[in-house]
């Protein structure tokens, strides 16, 4: 179990880097979980910010609300770097979160 987001230091209005940098274990190989969005996400090739699938799975059911919560505190709130320490798929083993990156959940495939 994971305590809530918002149970770390947020930081202040005046020292927001004070806040903490969560370091979470999640699986980052699979079918993506959210998509993520934010500076630097869309890359240089792009020239802006694109949405971007991201498998993250493993964490808390809320995770994704406290982040959209955890977002909107901005410049409050926590850092996060999910870490997977499952070598063998050849996949990322390390995704930074931000707070200025948004996640929201994959649309679902409509049934046609």
């Amino acid at each position: 179990t994971m305590p809530p987001l918002n149970a770390f230091a947020q930081g202040s209005a005046v020292c927001p880097e004070q806040s903490a940098t969560l370091i979470l274990s999640a699986r980052l190989s699979g079918p993506a979980d959210v998509l993520a969005a934010g500076p630097g996400i869309g890359g240089p090739e792009t020239g802006r910010d694109t949405a971007r699938p991201l498998a993250c799975q493993g964490l808390p059911p809320t995770f994704v609300e406290q982040w959209q919560d955890n977002r909107q505190a901005y410049p409050l709130g926590v850092d996060v770097l999910l870490l997977d320490d499952n070598l063998s798929d050849n996949g990322p083993i390390m995704a930074g979160l931000p707070r200025t990156t948004g996640i929201r959940p994959m649309p679902q495939k409509s049934e046609s």
